[in-house]
């Protein structure tokens, strides 16, 4: 069951934040196990945003120690590699910050996975028209359409086999100029299933009077519950960034990641997200 984008904007909203704000290692690894948790639990398709996160984390550790030359802890060293394009020196500073950066795009990719995949689109799209009616439109417009601009290039495919033409056979190159000639009436087609929605909404009075709005109604109470945690993460990033403890030092040598105001976000960075998965759990189990 999909919900109202407010609550979900929120805590989404907020779990960005605090991988934008705080660069404290322990808080970001509660923040992106967390937020992958709740990827991984959420009806859908999950996997891409969960290996898109995974494949950033590892590749920034990978690639910013060949990258930066900073850190004084040296692990090896290969020397100065052909042209000096690449730093042969890799240390435990580069690698942790290459961590670190992995973990808050991870964070941000989850996030918004999970906005995505739990939300409403109707009720996104009538919450975008409020601000941007004309481009909304467009955008739902769009979106309906895509899945018939598909299958009226399939069936475009299919009679330019019937007639003989190889699609399918062939180099890449043959392929690739064969397929162009479906290019003029695709476009075709979807310039006139355009001018026919348009014909469509003009004869059902589009334009005619006040703009109209999807009926909003109030948000069930199981998800309005969702901003107890979003507003946990946001006292968490106003909490450490007033005592001066959201920044942690990575170079030249790292900082000491175990003192107890890190401590302390992290644990109420666990209850929210805690608290949020038994909200979702809620939600999901409830009936439409």
């Amino acid at each position: 069951m999909n919900g109202a984008p407010g609550p979900l904007l929120a805590l989404c909203g907020a779990l960005t934040l605090l991988a934008l704000a705080v660069s404290q290692p322990i808080v970001l690894v509660v923040a992106c196990a967390g937020a992958a948790l709740l990827l991984w639990r959420t009806p859908g398709p999950s996997w891409p945003a969960l290996v898109a996160g995974a494949i950033g984390i590892a590749s920034y550790t990978l690639i910013n120690p060949f990258v930066a030359v900073q850190g004084n802890t040296v692990i090896f060293s290969l020397g100065h590699l052909p042209h000096a394009l690449l730093d042969g020196e890799v240390t435990v500073e580069e690698l942790v910050y290459g961590a670190h950066a992995g973990m808050q795009l991870a964070i941000v990719t989850y996030a918004c996975g999970l906005f995505v995949l739990r939300c409403d689109p109707d009720r996104l799209t009538g919450l975008a028209s409020r601000v941007a009616p004309r481009s909304a439109l467009a955008v739902a417009l769009s979106a309906r359409l895509f899945p018939t601009l598909s299958r009226d290039g399939a069936s475009l495919a299919d009679a330019a086999r019937a007639r003989g033409l190889a699609l399918d056979t062939g180099s890449w190159r043959s392929r690739a100029r064969a397929r162009s000639l479906l290019v003029a009436p695709l476009l075709a087609t979807g310039l006139e299933r355009g001018l026919e929605t348009a014909e469509a909404m003009t004869a059902r009075g589009y334009g005619a009077g006040p703009r109209t709005q999807l009926p909003r109604g109030p948000s069930p109470l199981v998800q309005r519950l969702l901003y107890l945690p979003a507003s946990i993460l946001l006292a968490v990033v106003i909490g450490l960034r007033a005592s001066g403890h959201a920044s942690f030092r990575y170079y030249d040598t790292l900082g000491d990641p175990w003192v107890p105001a890190a401590f302390a976000a992290a644990a109420a960075v666990a209850v929210a997200l805690v608290t949020c998965d038994l909200v979702l759990s809620r939600w999901t189990s409830s009936p439409s």
